[in-house]
């Protein structure tokens, strides 16, 4: 809305945008196979692939929402502290994918690492 505090705070000068983000993607099967082996009572590692192809059509690619994601790759380690405590980490790799029509390429890559405590009761 014109003149709204959004459009204001994002420098539209108090003129509103409208926009479509047509999203006409393909089905996407996807293959995940994943593993974990339990070292001893408190410590087990995890390991992961997950493949799948670009969903979004090059003519529907969106600079602003690029979920053209294809394969990662997973690793993991847990820590047992005692019987209701533990400590987990992740981490997940995803290679370059390119996208896009003639004018625009989008490239997108994606590192996600993650620790995390819980306490079961």
């Amino acid at each position: 809305e014109q003149g709204s505090p959004a459009a204001t705070q994002f420098g539209l000068g108090g003129q509103s945008m409208d926009a479509d983000m047509f999203q006409n993607w393909k089905d996407q099967h996807v293959i995940m196979i994943g593993a974990g082996y339990k070292i001893n009572t408190d410590w087990t590692v995890r390991a992961g692939l997950n493949y799948a192809k670009n969903p979004v059509p090059d003519k529907y690619l969106n600079p602003l929402f690029p979920a053209i994601e294809e394969s990662h790759i997973t690793l993991g380690a847990g820590y047992m502290i005692d019987k209701a405590s533990a400590v987990d980490a992740s981490f997940t790799y995803e290679p370059e994918v390119k996208g896009g029509e003639e004018g625009f390429t989008v490239k997108h890559s994606q590192t996600n690492a993650q620790v995390m405590y819980s306490y079961r009761f």
